[in-house]
């Protein structure tokens, strides 16, 4: 199965980095491949470290939740946590800024911020995303999304073909830093795999929001023609 295969290959990185480098704030985001991630990382001791989770959750418990990937990693390498406690959309654009504005969330995007590394994954606009399935408000639909031109999200921002997050309303609710903040960390690794991601990998690419990319063979290459057709 791809996540497994690349959740191994993700977590082999990782452990890596974090024996080679001195890393203090860890950022991780949700999904399937960053579960199979977190199951393959090798026991650590990093009690500076801090694993800070970079957007919203789901309001009901699911082991692939950004709350429990976050926990998860950092009990096995005995790291301290972080959470984004807020869901993943707020119900309207005002809510959201009411919600950011709160002293507990800017410090908490401060902190992102500082994240010297990030472990992500990406989404599409099929049945087979996690956010698809059990993240969009009941108000939102996935023809909405097509649209508006997306082809898939990153920490709940939804993209077009060449990474500019969509002018839809959803953009404006969720609860998570912009993606810009990522071209500030040094290492950002996206852990996706499968046909379904390829357009997704490739708007992420093109935005230059990903230096590590942990991907099947055939899904990148599918990827790599549609930034070459981009021009």
């Amino acid at each position: 199965q791809v996540p497994v295969v690349l959740g191994r290959a993700a977590a082999e990185y990782l452990a890596r980095h974090l024996d080679e480098n001195r890393v203090r704030g860890l950022g991780v985001g949700w999904g399937t491949t960053l579960r199979e991630t977190i199951r393959h990382m090798r026991a650590a001791n990093l009690p500076e470290l801090s694993v800070n989770s970079m957007m919203g959750g789901l309001s009901h418990g699911l082991e692939l939740n950004t709350f429990e990937i976050a926990s998860e990693l950092a009990r096995r390498i005995a790291a301290q946590c972080n959470y984004f406690a807020a869901p993943i959309y707020a119900g309207s654009a005002r809510s959201r800024d009411t919600i950011l504005a709160q002293d507990v969330f800017r410090d908490c995007l401060q902190r992102l911020a500082t994240n010297d590394v990030a472990v992500l994954s990406v989404g599409d606009l099929s049945r087979r995303s996690l956010l698809i399935r059990y993240g969009l408000p009941r108000d939102v639909t996935v023809e909405s999304l097509r649209a508006a031109g997306a082809v898939g999200d990153i920490m709940g921002t939804f993209l077009d073909p060449r990474g500019v997050p969509v002018k839809h309303g959803l953009n404006q609710r969720v609860i998570a830093p912009p993606i810009a903040i990522l071209r500030d960390i040094a290492t950002v690794i996206v852990a996706s795999g499968g046909l379904n991601k390829a357009a997704s990998l490739a708007a992420v690419l093109r935005a230059r929001l990903c230096s590590v990319l942990v991907s099947d063979e055939a899904t990148v290459r599918a990827a790599m023609g549609l930034l070459r057709g981009m021009g």
